[in-house]
């Protein structure tokens, strides 16, 4: 007998037939099955997982970040925190992937950005446009000029409208030569009739013919509608078509004035805000100069620290407000390029306000208002309306009095007495805003003289703490309190000199063809 014996030479046990039932039988096979299912499905799926993670590592970018070393396996991070040294470069690994340059390792790419930066630290405002003027010379007369050429898309659809209106009154004149005639020829025809009732049979040969004529060509008498509506025609249609050109050609006129003063208004606030960075620069220059002497005051011992840490407070505010006005300047001038057409970075040398300077007289109201009723276009208007109603009103009563009813010669003479109203209104108001802006006018010149001695006054106060400060008598803030009023009053005399000149410009605008309002 053989003894089977284990491969760890133990011996093996003895193997027995042992018979199970059918039912264990059918459910241990199941298991098996199972088993080996699942067995096969995890091999799929560790076999299908490494292609896949190839896919999505190829598909990241391959350029590594600084100080880190990709890994190129299918379930492994791209890139682990540490680098190896043994490990192998990124771009020697079985990608087939080329690596991007880095366009700031070029030394002329990095002298180039080295230059920017430096041009930059230089700059400390927007670059001038090539086509924006520095410092550009620029007289009231050349703004306003300028705004009108800026102004041109305006005044062209204007003028295109003048042209319609032109066209329709050359089509007019035929209408208005038919009307004659057919007027003409039915007065004729009318006078005969009244003939051949007066002479009958008697009646000469030539006007019988031409009679005959008219019967020839079934000629029927225009009715009172149709005759009506001729003569005005004939009589009116001309002045109704010249009023409306001239409501345009007027319309221009004003339109340009609106542009223009608007021009002198801005213009008039950039010499303002000139004039006061002007007087501000002058304070801040006294201001500084009181700084370095309360410095030297203070290194001798004859002024505190308090006094020289409160005028450099004093000082570092005033820079604050001239950095204001002068943001305030640039808005100004922005607005006004875009007015007259200039580029918006056009910058201006200071205005001449000699140009701006006011006569020492100005010409009495009664001149202005002469004017403005000769000139406005509101009266000229108002003026042609009412004659043209009153020569409605002539025609009913005349020419066509028999083919015209009693209601149509109220309606008529209503309308003229509507018109007659209207323009005596019209005279009013222009006359009432010419005396209130000469009375604006007068009220400006009347407080120029109270500026020049406010100026006088603080002036001699300020010379006279100027002094004392120098003399350590009184102090950096009494100084500068007396300084305040005087810039004060100096600006309120620019300004009201400038006013002055553009009221007057306001008034040569309204006492001519307009417009009011302004």
């Amino acid at each position: 007998m053989t003894t089977n014996k284990h491969p760890n030479g133990r011996p093996a046990p003895h193997h027995r037939n042992i018979k199970y039932p059918a039912a264990t039988s059918a459910m241990l096979t199941l298991a098996i099955a199972l088993a080996l299912a699942i067995a096969v499905a995890f091999a799929l799926a560790f076999a299908l997982s490494a292609p896949i993670s190839a896919h999505a590592a190829r598909s990241i970018d391959p350029q590594p970040p600084p100080g880190a070393t990709p890994v190129p396996t299918g379930n492994v991070p791209i890139t682990t925190p540490t680098p190896r040294p043994t490990s192998t470069p990124w771009n020697q690994l079985g990608h087939n992937v080329t690596p991007r340059p880095d366009p700031t390792a070029n030394p002329m790419i990095q002298q180039f950005i080295r230059e920017d930066v430096e041009r930059a630290s230089k700059i400390d405002v927007a670059p001038t446009p090539p086509n924006a003027a520095k410092d550009k010379q620029l007289s009231a007369k050349q703004a306003a000029d300028f705004a009108v050429t800026a102004a041109k898309a305006s005044f062209l659809g204007m003028e295109i409208t003048r042209l319609n209106i032109q066209k329709q009154v050359d089509s007019l004149r035929e209408s208005v030569n038919m009307a004659i005639q057919v007027l003409d020829a039915d007065d004729r025809y009318r006078v005969l009739l009244d003939a051949e009732d007066l002479w009958g049979d008697r009646l000469e040969e030539d006007l019988q013919f031409e009679l005959e004529m008219y019967r020839m060509m079934d000629y029927k008498e225009l009715t009172s509608d149709e005759r009506r509506e001729l003569i005005s025609v004939r009589d009116m249609g001309y002045e109704r078509f010249n009023l409306n050109i001239k409501r345009v050609d007027y319309n221009i006129e004003i339109v340009r004035n609106q542009v223009i003063y608007a021009a002198y208004a801005q213009y008039a606030g950039i010499a303002k805000m000139q004039a006061a960075i002007a007087i501000t620069q002058e304070a801040l220059d006294l201001q500084l100069k009181n700084l370095e002497i309360l410095r030297v005051k203070y290194e001798l011992g004859t002024a505190t620290r308090i006094e020289v840490e409160n005028a450099e407070l004093s000082y570092e505010k005033a820079q604050v407000d001239m950095r204001r006005q002068k943001r305030s300047l640039t808005s100004l001038t922005t607005g006004f390029n875009r007015h007259v057409g200039e580029n918006l970075a056009t910058t201006y040398q200071d205005f001449d306000r000699a140009q701006l300077a006011p006569p020492r007289s100005d010409s009495p109201v009664d001149s202005y208002i002469k004017r403005a009723l000769e000139q406005r276009s509101e009266i000229l208007l108002a003026k042609q309306e009412m004659e043209l109603a009153q020569r409605q009103v002539v025609l009913y009563e005349t020419e066509i009095t028999k083919f015209s009813t009693l209601d149509d010669k109220q309606d008529a003479a209503q309308a003229a007495e509507e018109a007659e109203i209207d323009y005596d209104a019209v005279l009013w108001d222009v006359e009432a805003e010419i005396n209130e802006a000469y009375k604006q006018l007068v009220a400006l010149r009347g407080v120029t003289a109270y500026y020049e001695s406010q100026i006088e006054t603080a002036q001699e106060n300020y010379d006279r703490m100027q002094v004392l400060f120098e003399m350590g008598m009184t102090t950096a803030v009494s100084v500068e309190q007396v300084g305040m009023s005087l810039s004060q009053a100096r600006m309120q005399l620019e300004n009201n000199l400038i006013d002055i000149w553009l009221q007057r410009q306001k008034l040569d605008i309204i006492s001519s063809i307009g417009p009011g309002g302004l």
